[in-house]
């Protein structure tokens, strides 16, 4: 979609293959298919994709924490940190994790 020649044209001609590949590979009425994907309407792909360009976002994932940008993957621990910063920045206390949080009891210990 965003390679070096950005041709929507021949992004969303090569999906529509890739789909019909897909398709024979798993049995799927080839008419309805067709019909399906003559139907698409790329006005929501294109709205997301200036937005995107309006952002200057040029990947995915891409993540807005409170307008702090997250770029690319991180393991979930440092989305948590970031997310636990801004509700503190807006004088929220965050709530423990389960690791802070005290342990729980197996039941039937102490008997």
């Amino acid at each position: 979609m965003n390679g070096e020649n950005r041709d929507p044209a021949k992004s969303f001609a090569a999906l529509d293959r890739i789909a019909r590949q897909q398709g024979t590979l798993g049995k799927v009425n080839a008419a309805l298919l067709d019909a399906c994907l003559a139907k698409q309407d790329g006005t929501q792909v294109q709205a997301s994709m200036t937005e995107a360009e309006g952002l200057k976002i040029e990947g995915t994932p891409a993540l807005f924490v409170n307008g702090e940008r997250i770029d690319g993957a991180l393991p979930e621990a440092q989305v948590w940190l970031v997310i636990d910063r801004a509700l503190r920045a807006e004088g929220v206390e965050p709530p423990q994790t389960p690791s802070e949080a005290a342990p729980v009891q197996p039941s039937g210990a102490g008997k």
